[in-house]
């Protein structure tokens, strides 16, 4: 059903398996990568947040199933960092994370926060978040469109409509899963509306 994951995943599995035949070194580099930038902030969330990563207890099984993940991982890291060091270029990671995975998309709530430089103080003004996401967005594009645009139809099913068509994975690492297991009757339906609840809940 053709690639099911927008370009940049695809480019980002590449080299691992063009220069070591498996596509998971990859994975596994960008893993390393993430951890090493959390780490180098320094401070004790950024070494918490890099422990519970390391020590997940799914992780290694991520890795077998050459699942996409680490490279949103790396990617969110990377956009922290920018933030906090080179705030007038956090839009360039953003845009980058956001072309990753499609529902990475949700990043852009945590614009205002970037343009700010991750600070806690208040968060920019729009006049100044406006700029920023439309940068954001023409790096997503940049990195998307020119694969997309070979076969916009083909594009369009797998990496748009396959995701909404999909059956409910029993092999998925989600709430909705483990509330299957623990005999909470769920149908495709019903497991979208929690999986939603959840995600807008987490980004309160």
């Amino acid at each position: 059903f053709g690639f099911p994951y927008p370009p940049l995943s695809l480019a980002l599995a590449w080299p691992g398996h063009a220069l070591l035949g498996d596509l998971r070194y990859s994975e596994a580099l960008a893993l390393v990568a993430a951890l090493a930038l959390m780490v180098s902030l320094g401070t004790e969330a950024a070494l918490l947040a890099a422990g519970v990563l390391l020590l997940a207890p799914r992780l290694v099984f991520h890795l077998e199933q050459g699942w996409t993940e680490p490279f949103p991982m790396m990617l969110v890291a990377l956009t922290v960092v920018t933030a906090r060091r080179w705030t007038r270029w956090a839009w360039l990671p953003l845009g980058l994370l956001v072309a990753s995975k499609q529902h990475m998309v949700l990043a852009f709530a945590f614009a205002p926060f970037l343009v700010s430089g991750c600070s806690r103080g208040p968060w920019a003004t729009v006049s100044q978040a406006w700029p920023f996401l439309l940068k954001a967005v023409a790096v997503a594009a940049a990195v998307t469109l020119p694969l997309a645009l070979l076969d916009v139809d083909a594009f369009i099913r797998s990496a748009v409509l396959l995701q909404l068509r999909e059956p409910f994975r029993l092999d998925s690492l989600s709430l909705t899963r483990q509330l299957l297991a623990w005999g909470v009757p769920l149908e495709k339906q019903g497991a979208m509306a929690v999986s939603l609840a959840a995600g807008l809940l987490g980004l309160g």
